[in-house]
Order: structure tokens, then C-alpha cells, then sequence
């Protein structure tokens, strides 16, 4: 596993933020039934980014649950990221980078979270950063 850097704290923060991005326009060009039918291209070029870009952001939200595979298109399943295991990752991401010098228990207290909530939480970490 990577060492958690400041370029590795930067790059994860960004990461998520591009997440976030993505399954916003996800939401707003999603039909009644919260299903996104256009391609990676045109998710691309609305996002400004490389289609592998979206491709990788996409298995991200995929894995944390936010959007889930139907046939060729994806549907949004939670669109606020800051209400899923993303968004608390980036809040510990966030944390981190304000206050290296906290220990686990103090993470956990400033973040509201039992500590066996946090482990969890640093596990959805390792998934983000790998």
C-alpha cells in the first residue's frame, strides 16, 4: 500500500472530487428512473476529462455503491456522495491533511464515529487510494 503523502492525500482528495462530479452530471442526465444512458465519450467531453478518466472514476462509484450497472447504462442509486462511504472518506482525507497529529481515537472523536467505525472507514480509504 501507498504511504499516505501529501501528493497521496492531494491525489485522493482530487480523486474524489472528480467522483463527485461525475455522479452529479450522472444524476442530472439521468431519466425518471435514475438511469444514465450516455456514453463514456460523452461523459468525457461534458467533464473535460480522458475517457479512461471516467472509466476509473466510474469503478470508484461503483464500488462504493453510489451508481450500479444496468445492462450498458449505470443508474444512480445515492447522488449526494457526502451521504455515502466516499463522502466519509474524504472527510477522514480532509481531516488528515488539516491534522496529521491526531491519533485513531482522536480521528474518531472529531468525526463523530466509534472506533471500529474509523477501521472501517480506513478500509474504504485503502479502496479509494489503490
Amino acid at each position: 500500500m501507498q504511504t499516505l503523502t501529501p501528493n497521496v492525500l492531494r491525489e485522493s482528495i482530487q480523486l474524489i472530487h472528480n467522483c463527485q462530479e461525475l455522479v452529479r452530471v450522472i444524476s442530472l442526465k439521468s431519466d425518471n428512473e435514475r438511469i444514465c444512458k450516455l456514453s463514456v465519450k460523452v461523459l468525457a467531453n461534458l467533464l473535460d476529462a480522458e475517457q479512461s478518466d471516467i472509466i476509473r472514476w466510474k469503478k470508484k462509484l461503483l464500488d462504493f455503491g453510489l451508481i450500479e450497472q444496468e445492462g450498458m447504462y449505470v443508474r444512480v442509486v445515492i447522488s449526494d456522495v457526502s451521504e455515502s462511504p466516499l463522502g466519509i472518506t474524504n472527510d477522514l482525507l480532509m481531516l488528515i491533511a488539516e491534522e496529521p497529529q491526531l491519533s485513531f481515537r482522536q480521528q474518531a472523536e472529531s468525526l463523530g464515529l466509534e472506533q471500529k467505525q474509523l477501521e472501517v472507514v480506513y478500509g474504504y480509504l485503502i479502496s479509494v487510494i489503490m
